[in-house]
């Protein structure tokens, strides 16, 4: 019999991701991001938990920023070009009759595009570059030391649950050949995915050394938006549903449930419930409704300065 392993107490880090930025001239999200951990760290002081980890890891995709490399860079920018010779064109029937068009065909232009970018080959194979390499590349640097074992929880909103959803199959889920380990890929990202899939998955579960503690989403189009699969929809037309085990949040964990809070507001239109779409028994998921704004776009951007939303998180971390 081989002797007891023992190892570090897991080190938690928060990962922040944004979503779709409905703003001509995005800024960077450390606001946002900054506003969310300082809510829900006061209300974790207050319930006497421990607070998050002072060094979170924040990802920023869609605008020119430090270091940037890829096309996804220029996304902000060109959403303004194309919106420019669109207006132009629509001259003074661009607002409508209503005061509501102006705001709905800004959101589309500079918020909704980043969906639709998003969804395609071209912008999930750009995204699956940035994002997942660099996420990757920190945890690994986090658990280069044998017995460092890192737990992750994730706060993620709007296209980027899209991006958090798809990072955690390939960590956790089965390995296909459409995945970052494919022939289009840079070998780079071969490597280090296939090694954070070592450290998740390993042979021994004695060995795991990434996990999942929670994932919260908000304003999310998971649901929306499966049908941008043949997976998914032959999986609907068959009345199956999702293995939650397949994302990481795995019952031999031994954490308690709900693993995945799903926040979303009746007014955000963009946002809708995720638990319909996996095996849901053992109420790993749970979908909570919050009042984020009363009217879109604010509906959708004001998760990341919620009271209400901070509170929940707080008492299900």
């Amino acid at each position: 019999m081989s002797p007891t392993k023992t190892h570090t107490e897991w080190l938690e880090i928060p990962i922040f991701i944004h979503g779709i930025s409905p703003d001509e001239n995005p800024p960077d999200h450390i606001a946002e991001y900054e506003s969310l951990r300082s809510l829900v760290n006061k209300h974790l002081e207050a319930i006497g938990k421990p607070i998050l980890s002072k060094t979170p890891i924040y990802v920023e995709w869609g605008r020119q920023y430090p270091g940037a490399t890829g096309n996804d860079q220029y996304l902000a920018q060109t959403e303004q070009i194309l919106h420019a010779r669109i207006r132009e064109s629509m001259g003074d029937k661009y607002s409508g009759m209503l005061p509501i068009y102006k705001a709905v065909r800004e959101l589309i232009y500079f918020g909704v595009i980043d969906l639709f970018y998003y969804v395609s080959q071209d912008g999930e194979e750009e995204l699956r570059n940035h994002v997942f390499n660099e996420i990757t590349k920190k945890l690994l640097q986090l658990g280069r030391i044998k017995s460092t074992r890192v737990s992750l929880t994730f706060f993620a909103h709007s296209a980027g649950t899209l991006i958090t959803h798809d990072l955690l199959y390939h960590y956790f889920g089965k390995k296909s050949s459409d995945e970052p380990g494919s022939k289009s890929e840079s070998s780079l990202i071969v490597r280090n995915m296939d090694k954070a899939r070592d450290l998740s998955n390993p042979d021994d579960p004695e060995d795991i050394r990434i996990r999942v503690r929670r994932l919260y989403t908000f304003g999310s189009p998971i649901s929306p938006l499966s049908m941008r699969s043949n997976s998914l929809i032959e999986m609907l037309l068959k009345d199956e549903v999702l293995d939650t085990e397949m994302i990481g949040l795995r019952s031999t964990d031994g954490l308690s449930n709900p693993r995945w809070v799903n926040f979303w507001d009746k007014d955000d239109l963009v946002s809708a419930p995720v638990a319909p779409l996996y095996d849901n028994a053992k109420n790993v998921i749970l979908d909570q409704h919050v009042n984020a704004g009363f009217i879109l776009p604010k509906a959708h951007t004001n998760y990341w300065f919620s009271e209400e939303m901070a509170k929940y998180i707080a008492q299900t971390y």
